[in-house]
């Protein structure tokens, strides 16, 4: 397994994101690339849970009462159970309009995500294109 592994989910057929992140990904030395889709989980240890599908980055802890926006990095206690939303590629819903994706750096045992500039513009000239409702396109700029 290599050391590095970037984790990406909701990509929504947003290409132009999805090809920001792949290139933005192939310099930060990620042996790996594991896709969630929209709702598959990948558990890792029986205590790491990796999960995608709601468009925004975030960490869970057991014991926590609620999540929080991660801060980078964040370091992985494998002896704590832990939930880690890897954002969103296509659709990211917190506020930030770049294509966003993780990297779990299994040697330093830690998570950082990664924030990507795309032509949004081109994104929602597609979806316009295919006849999506317009809400779709114009969220896409303010990552709403």
């Amino acid at each position: 397994m290599a050391a590095r592994i970037a984790i990406l989910s909701d990509i929504h057929a947003n290409l132009p994101a999805l090809e920001a992140v792949l290139e933005d990904l192939a310099e930060q030395g990620c042996g790996e690339i594991c896709c969630l889709g929209d709702l598959h989980f990948r558990e890792q240890e029986g205590v790491l849970c990796f999960i995608g599908h709601t468009h925004r980055a975030m960490v869970w802890r057991a014991g926590d009462e609620c999540g929080r926006v991660p801060s980078d990095p964040v370091k992985i206690d494998l002896a704590t159970k832990q939930l880690i939303n890897v954002g969103a590629v296509g659709q990211p819903r917190d506020g930030d309009a770049r294509a966003c994706y993780a990297i779990y750096d299994l040697e330093k045992s830690e998570v950082v995500w990664r924030r990507v500039a795309y032509n949004i513009t081109l994104a929602q000239n597609a979806i316009e294109d295919a006849g999506l409702p317009i809400l779709f396109a114009d969220r896409l700029s303010e990552g709403k």
